[in-house]
């Protein structure tokens, strides 16, 4: 005898483990597309990479390519991860109520962090990606010293969030290559 159900189906369970094993890589996806650019993985096959080169579709990445020597693309790199340590440090030290902690985050984005910019490097640079840069660094600045000021953390934390849409524009408007 065959029994009958109105039950939906149930899908497979997932261990937590799982889910978080494949956060995991997606985020390493994620980071790794994010500030890489495009290097040419073929370009030293001969005959089978040009006819692979020949076969693949038109690259899907349509932001504007910055194209520094491998030092420059370093500092620009460089320098944007002291941001993302810096969101992460002042994350961290916001949620056990470290203001000094949150302050110090914030200075080392501030910019001082830029001050060591070469000059000709700069002018590599499209402005938009330097306005973005710039600004940034301001409101770290400016971060820093309301959190001095004893701006309450729910407040700096929407601040923070108001920065990282600077960073958010830049990744999507901006990848770093580097010159050939």
């Amino acid at each position: 005898m065959t029994q009958h159900s109105n039950a939906a189906p149930q899908p497979p369970q997932r261990s937590l483990f799982s889910v978080r094993r494949v956060a995991l890589a997606a985020l390493f996806v994620a980071a790794g597309a994010g500030c890489g650019g495009k290097q040419d993985a073929t370009a030293d096959r001969g005959a089978a990479g040009a006819v692979a080169n020949a076969s693949m579709a038109a690259d899907p990445d349509v932001r504007t390519a910055v194209v520094l020597p491998a030092q420059g693309r370093h500092m620009v790199l460089t320098e944007m991860r002291t941001m993302l340590a810096s969101v992460q440090g002042y994350v961290a030290a916001a949620a056990h109520g470290d203001t000094a902690g949150m302050r110090v985050a914030a200075l080392a984005s501030g910019m001082a962090a830029a001050r060591d910019m070469d000059p000709a490097m700069e002018k590599r640079l499209p402005e938009e990606f330097v306005r973005l840069g710039m600004s940034t660094h301001a409101a770290w600045d400016s971060l820093a010293i309301d959190v001095g000021r004893g701006a309450p953390t729910d407040q700096t934390l929407s601040r923070l969030g108001t920065i990282m849409t600077n960073c958010v524009s830049c990744h999507s408007q901006f990848r770093i290559n580097v010159a050939q």
